[in-house]
């Protein structure tokens, strides 16, 4: 299939019934759809979104995902997936959306989760050599 195909036309169709000595008309329009406009109805278009990846195969086949990425591997691409850690918090108000953390723990209150945060408490040291990562007090020595 190629983008140069005709574009969709709408289609009349008028319909007559008798019922009981009186003609009842109806107008129906019919249209192809096509969820991209270029022009080719899905029925026909083995990629609707035309971001390359054939839509047997793609894991987000009405939103262009051409890197098919699905952080939490649930075959819902990350595109079009409301939730692409897969911890039951949706995206949208998740503090961590590509990391896992359904408890949404937030040491520091800085509205990043601690899960995807490499320094839980804000205090300039990194978790990992951070003698006490979830308390920004300081220790003599330090």
């Amino acid at each position: 299939m190629t983008a140069s195909a005709t574009p969709a036309i709408p289609m009349t169709i008028t319909m007559a019934f008798l019922m009981q000595q009186t003609t009842v008309r109806y107008r129906l329009t019919l249209i192809r759809r096509t969820t991209i406009t270029d022009g080719i109805g899905d029925a026909c278009d083995d990629d609707d979104d035309n971001d390359g990846v054939p839509d047997a195969t793609d894991n987000c086949p009405l939103t262009a995902n051409a890197g098919q990425a699905d952080t939490d591997h649930d075959g819902i691409g990350d595109s079009c997936d409301a939730d692409d850690d897969g911890d039951g918090v949706p995206d949208a108000t998740d503090n961590c959306p590509l990391t896992a953390n359904a408890d949404q723990a937030d040491t520091d209150h800085d509205g990043i989760g601690d899960a995807c945060e490499n320094d839980d408490d804000n205090d300039g040291i990194p978790d990992a050599i951070d003698n006490c990562p979830l308390s920004s007090k300081s220790e003599p020595g330090r």
